[in-house]
């Protein structure tokens, strides 16, 4: 029983240090491919505009988040306007709106540049969801925030229900966001 165990945590400990080795070798290029449509349009991330608003809610990382949910074709409700609308088209175009819409209910918008957290990602009661949280305040670097996501999105695709139910991103002293 031990020898499967040992087996076992041996692949999860290389799968994760591939999954990291991927990200720093996919990122640049997926920088590249993704975020170059990216362009602000000088709106403040939080923008609160009219018609139909986000619920905002206190957030221990970002302080006040706009809280968005996540419909099954991948679309929010209400959309997201400016910075939260841009990185929510990114997230999009990284993992597909039917991804999107299969696996997140519920997306947070937060602007805290103090934060020292990028993103996270926790597990709703039903396991099978997540909701996704980004703090705005790493838009302004799209290789950093492609990374982060792209990180984000490998907790949702290879957490299980019965593993740890949320992860946090902290970027290292290199300001590198390091594999979990």
């Amino acid at each position: 029983m031990v020898r499967i165990i040992t087996a076992a945590v041996a692949v999860w400990v290389g799968l994760a240090v591939l999954t990291g080795a991927v990200v720093v070798a996919i990122a640049p290029t997926a920088y590249e491919l993704l975020a170059s449509p990216f362009q602000g349009d000088g709106s403040t991330p939080l923008e609160r505009a009219e018609g139909v608003q986000p619920r905002f809610e206190a957030d221990e990382d970002f302080g006040e988040v706009a809280v968005y949910d996540v419909l099954a074709d991948g679309t929010l409700e209400p959309a997201a306007s400016g910075v939260a609308g841009e990185v929510w088209s990114l997230w999009l175009r990284m993992v597909g709106a039917d991804v999107a819409g299969e696996s997140i209910i519920q997306y947070r918008a937060g602007d805290a540049p103090d934060s020292d957290t990028l993103a996270y990602v926790y597990q709703d009661a039903r396991p099978q969801y997540w909701s996704l949280a980004v703090n705005l305040a790493t838009a302004d670097d799209p290789q950093l925030l492609v990374a982060t996501l792209i990180h984000e999105y490998a907790h949702v695709f290879s957490f299980d229900s019965g593993l740890r139910p949320i992860a946090w991103c902290n970027p290292g002293p290199d300001g590198r966001v390091a594999p979990m």
